[in-house]
């Protein structure tokens, strides 16, 4: 357990310092047995392994408890959870028999908290001092991380690093669900399903025929940049909020129902609020990078499988079971042409992933995995940047706000984003009316462009 001490600062504040007064690893409550038992590996799957190997990381903001020991039983309610978790306590490895990576049990997983005082940061956003709420994972080998900030106000925020390859967005917030209910005393709202192997390539999965993008690994080390060539600007996150009646204006043209947009097509009628809202978003960032004529555009969608595969996953599976659809058109007809048509092509990428093309999609993995075992590569990347693409990931549906680990739901959840151009996550906001946040990350230039694109009229 990490304990620190800080100095207060407001959101715009220039510095923030703090200073470490504790640290522990928190093991399984029952570390001891699982020692006898001896070393246990579990394998990663196809899915797993076609995730980049970096961390994904969240805040929960609380008001100030009650009662004195918060931190104490955080880390015993964690100790428990572990049990049921162990793959959090592990490291990752290579095993014996091939280079696939793989989680081992008999790790402990660090715990690391700081006592402090600061200014109110809500609504939390994206700034420097967002990354000093959240453990530090650069160099470290646990694959789950948690800080505990304090605040002169008596509030805490928890801020939690999880290794991706470990868990997909809804294995990670189930985690945390089952995590507060132990800590309060309450029983598992499920028990996760831990078999690895539903979700690796089959013998009779058939090539994916589609433009199905998947990360790619590290390529050849790019020349030395040109000393006159332009500087590649810096890159800026930044939050958009669209409340309920523009999200219901914006579903209302996204499905056509304006007399200046075309007719809505079968696929647009039902469109949702999640597709047009990324429709809208994706037509602005194109436009906001300059992006004309025959550009080929994608839009990218990390989605859960769990419920599309058939046999279906169950959703307390613990561990990735994430895919990319992905749909596109050049950039000038999406720009050009109404909000339903960009609506029509989101809505097309998410109903085409039924199972088949979800099995497909694995075996397409698997491909992959195997290409960087044999050229001995090490793993996939996120690139600097996605341009012309984007990737919209959402957390909108998560039962962020009902995690409660003794002294009541959060203010605020949210992510802490790593800079990588051209990605969005689109979040509930903290209002809880139903209203939504995307945090964007461009080119800082872009992003002012997008601020001004977003809420234009003739753009909704």
């Amino acid at each position: 357990m990490e304990e620190a001490a800080a100095a207060a600062a407001a959101a715009g504040a220039a510095q923030r310092q703090s200073s470490l007064k504790a640290r522990r690893s928190v093991k399984p409550r029952n570390s001891s047995s699982s020692r006898k038992s001896g070393r246990r590996n579990v394998p990663l799957s196809t899915c797993d392994l076609a995730i980049p190997n970096v961390y994904a990381m969240a805040i929960y903001a609380f008001k100030a408890p009650t009662r004195p020991g918060v931190v104490e039983e955080l880390e015993r309610g964690l100790a428990e959870a572990l049990d049921e978790y162990p793959e959090w306590a592990g490291r990752l490895c290579k095993d014996s028999s091939s280079s696939s990576s793989s989680s081992s049990s008999s790790c402990s997983s660090g715990l690391s908290g700081s006592v402090g005082s600061s200014k109110d940061l809500m609504p939390f956003n994206p700034c420097p001092l967002l990354f000093q709420l959240v453990p530090a994972t650069k160099s470290v080998e646990e694959l789950l991380l948690v800080q505990v900030t304090s605040f002169k106000c008596g509030g805490i925020v928890l801020g939690v690093a999880w290794h991706h390859r470990l868990a997909d967005g809804q294995a990670f917030f189930s985690f945390m669900d089952n995590w507060s209910r132990l800590t309060r005393g309450a029983p598992l709202a499920c028990s996760p399903f831990r078999d690895r192997s539903a979700l690796n390539a089959g013998e009779t999965a058939q090539p994916l025929q589609d433009d199905y993008l998947l990360l790619s690994p590290p390529q050849a080390p790019a020349p030395a940049p040109d000393p006159g060539a332009a500087k590649t600007p810096p890159l800026a996150a930044r939050k958009f909020h669209f409340s309920m009646d523009l999200l219901q204006r914006i579903k209302r043209r996204a499905g056509g129902d304006s007399s200046t947009d075309e007719p809505a097509s079968s696929t647009t009628r039902g469109v949702t609020t999640f597709e047009s809202l990324t429709a809208h978003l994706w037509r602005c960032i194109t436009k906001a990078r300059g992006i004309t004529g025959d550009t080929k555009t994608q839009i990218m969608i990390p989605m859960n499988g769990r419920s599309r595969l058939e046999p279906a996953i169950p959703e307390s599976y613990f561990g990735n079971a994430t895919f990319m659809p992905s749909s596109g058109t050049e950039a000038g007809e999406l720009t050009s042409r109404p909000l339903c048509y960009a609506a029509q092509l989101v809505h097309g990428a998410i109903i085409k992933a039924d199972s088949s093309y979800l099995r497909s999609a694995l075996e397409l993995m698997e491909l992959q995995n195997r290409m960087m075992k044999d050229e001995e590569v090490a793993e996939v990347v996120v690139p600097p940047s996605m341009s012309p693409h984007v990737v919209v990931t959402s957390w909108v549906r998560f039962p962020l706000y009902d995690v409660d680990f003794g002294w009541g739901t959060p203010l605020y959840v949210g992510n802490v984003l790593d800079l990588y151009e051209g990605i969005m996550i689109l979040l509930p906001s903290h209002t809880q009316d139903g209203s939504i946040d995307a945090v964007v990350a461009l080119f800082e230039p872009e992003i002012e462009t997008l601020q001004e694109l977003c809420y234009r009229d003739d753009l909704l």
